[in-house]
């Protein structure tokens, strides 16, 4: 319950504390009167008064705000010179844009550390294929190790996940290390609403690496580092067939594991879930990774490399949304981002971390979007005003803003159902 609670929290108070500093700050650089800063909307828990601006924290913390004199209309300003709509625009557009710059900024920092702490990794290496899918058609096998897709060396999972998304509908050139043997093989991706799917999962060994706190296999006795070798009777390769395995389980079932050389028979009664149609057993249990760290010098370009990745990621999504190549059902709305944070939490700091890195990235891109609420149609604004030469009415902005809230709310509904469907099943038509 604790980290459900946190997790969220700190995702969005982190990444939305600093887009509003940003806009503080910039401010503050250019001249303009700050009235308010606060760090969430509702009832004043906490503030103070510094040089004119009132600091505040308020109760909900899923949001802020810069109240910035001269109100947020042009027509609302007086006129005096340190207000926002007095200031010319690319002081204006700076001040905009500065909220953006520092979810960059957070992701990149953010990135940094959890590459110093050391993050997890999965080696581009085949675990079970499905049948007819894809990768058996093309005669992939478990145990294979990808070295390259098209002309793109491949070494982690990940790098494998994104080429493959990426690609929906299209054939892909694999090389892979079979035994001693190098062999290539071609892969029809399949198109699943919008992303690439060839049915294939990474080998992970079923060796127990964290515990949910208060579940079956931490009150069992297991420990970190103990090798699965058999549920009940069946013999258990992989991570993947272990938890498959353990799903099956609706009453008390056995493990054998492997610790110090010694074999270890251990008695579990899962934690019974449903989740849409589906009942299944849980053990809360999640596997050992490979860690790789690197010195403060060596994470700074890498934490570069992965935001620049992470932003192609999410501009390539969006436009597939815009263009109809990507189905909204694929993304993620609030209670998804509060579920992912809630598990992050539970995870790792340094998982929490790495996701608040993702999330502020995302909203960037998001922030650019040349759309009603969003910093990029502000911007927008200002820059048709420039074209023009003359301010737009004060009608016209207030339809652009009534405009913009509706596409929120629309936004809102449509991946907030998203989310629900994906818990209840098929929400709200489910009987």
């Amino acid at each position: 319950m604790f980290h459900s609670i946190l997790g969220p929290v700190f995702v969005l108070s982190v990444c939305i504390f600093v887009h509003e500093l940003g806009h503080l700050l910039a401010c503050l650089i250019s001249g303009v009167r700050v009235e308010k800063f606060s760090l969430g909307f509702g009832k004043k828990l906490w503030g103070m008064t510094y040089k004119g601006c009132e600091y505040q924290l308020a109760l909900i913390p899923f949001g802020g705000y810069v109240k910035m004199a001269g109100g947020d209309l042009p027509h609302e300003s007086k006129g005096e010179k340190d207000e926002f709509h007095s200031k010319p625009i690319p002081v204006k557009v700076f001040v905009v844009l500065s909220g953006i710059l520092m979810n960059l900024l957070l992701g990149i920092f953010l990135f940094w550390v959890v590459f110093i702490a050391g993050v997890s990794y999965n080696p581009s290496v085949i675990g079970e294929v499905e049948k007819a899918s894809p990768a058996d058609i093309a005669g992939i096998k478990s145990k294979d190790r990808i070295l390259k897709i098209g002309k793109e060396d491949v070494s982690e999972w990940k790098e494998v996940v994104q080429r493959i998304m990426m690609n929906p509908g299209k054939p892909l050139d694999f090389m892979l290390l079979r035994g001693s043997e190098t062999i290539a093989k071609k892969v029809l991706v399949e198109n699943v609403e919008g992303i690439g799917y060839i049915g294939a999962s990474c080998l992970v060994q079923p060796r127990i690496g964290e515990f949910v706190s208060g579940l079956p296999a931490e009150k069992a006795g297991l420990k970190k580092g103990d090798l699965v070798l058999f549920v009940d009777t069946k013999k258990v390769d992989s991570w993947e067939e272990m938890t498959s395995a353990v799903r099956e389980k609706l009453d008390e079932f056995s493990l054998l594991v492997e610790r110090d050389g010694k074999e270890i028979a251990f008695h579990l009664k899962p934690i019974i879930t449903t989740e849409g149609t589906a009942t299944f057993g849980r053990i809360g249990v999640f596997p050992q990774m490979p860690i790789k760290r690197y010195s403060p010098i060596t994470a700074l370009p890498k934490a570069v490399s992965e935001t620049k990745e992470m932003l192609m990621l999410n501009i390539i999504g969006i436009w597939k949304l815009i263009t109809g190549k990507l189905s909204l059902k694929m993304t993620a709305g609030p209670i998804g981002i509060i579920q992912m944070s809630a598990a992050a939490a539970k995870t790792s700091f340094t998982t929490l971390l790495q996701l608040t890195a993702i999330i502020s990235i995302c909203l960037v891109v998001i922030n650019l979007l040349p759309i009603p609420i969003a910093d990029g149609g502000i911007v927008f604004l200002f820059l048709l005003e420039a074209i023009r030469r003359k301010p737009f009415s004060e009608k016209f902005y207030s339809r652009f803003s009534q405009v913009g809230m509706a596409f929120l709310i629309l936004i809102f509904v449509m991946v907030t159902i998203n989310d629900l469907t994906r818990i209840f099943g098929n929400f709200p038509f489910r009987k």
